[in-house]
């Protein structure tokens, strides 16, 4: 904080990020002076950086959500340029910062910039899948999220195609579907013949 970067550098560079306490307050810090020591923790720590933010973000009831929702943002502007390991934690953790970032997008109804971030979210899981067809969670959940993305953009045959695509990868697809009945942005797809006819399919 004094302008001694050099020194915080080395600092951090030296800790041990997998120490729980120690992550504690690097987490802390990151949510609450970002300013200040993200580009530090960022650079000591290089690709070990990208799942500790993810873990500071995820975090929600400190802040309001406009304040939150600019945190995520903000910590997120340069996603695309941060080093990882090319492990399968580095792109889980990826995953989950697009994810998180496409949502603060949906909420501003940044549609365009949301899809973006669960198309790129959605094909980072699906090589992590042991199987291509193999069923997540997660990743049935971002495709709900494009399929609200979608209806409410009016694009109701690439809504029908991301909600076929949750029920495909979705555990429990009869779950999956009283989701999809009950989103409001997918009321297009409830009044639709094919929405019904693909809800109807899972029954």
């Amino acid at each position: 904080e004094l302008g001694r970067t050099r020194e915080a550098l080395a600092i951090f560079a030296a800790l041990d990020p997998a120490d729980a306490a120690l992550r504690r307050q690097m987490r802390h810090l990151l949510r609450t002076r970002l300013p200040t020591f993200g580009a530090v923790l960022r650079d000591a720590l290089g690709p070990a950086y990208l799942p500790l933010l993810l873990e500071a973000l995820e975090k929600k009831g400190e802040y309001p959500d406009d304040e939150l929702a600019a945190l995520r943002l903000g910590a997120t502007a340069d996603l695309e340029d941060l080093p990882d390991a090319g492990d399968r934690a580095a792109h889980l953790a990826r995953a989950g910062l697009l994810t998180l970032r496409g949502g603060t997008w949906k909420t501003a109804r940044k549609f365009d910039q949301a899809e973006a971030d669960f198309a790129a979210a959605a094909s980072l899981l699906t090589t992590e899948l042991p199987t291509p067809d193999a069923r997540d969670p997660t990743l049935a959940t971002i495709e709900l999220r494009r399929a609200e993305l979608a209806a409410a953009q009016g694009r109701l045959d690439d809504a029908l195609a991301a909600a076929a695509r949750a029920l495909g990868r979705a555990p429990d697809p009869e779950w999956m579907a009283q989701r999809l009945q009950i989103s409001p942005m997918l009321a297009p797809l409830r009044d639709d013949p094919r929405g019904q006819a693909l809800f109807a399919s899972v029954r």
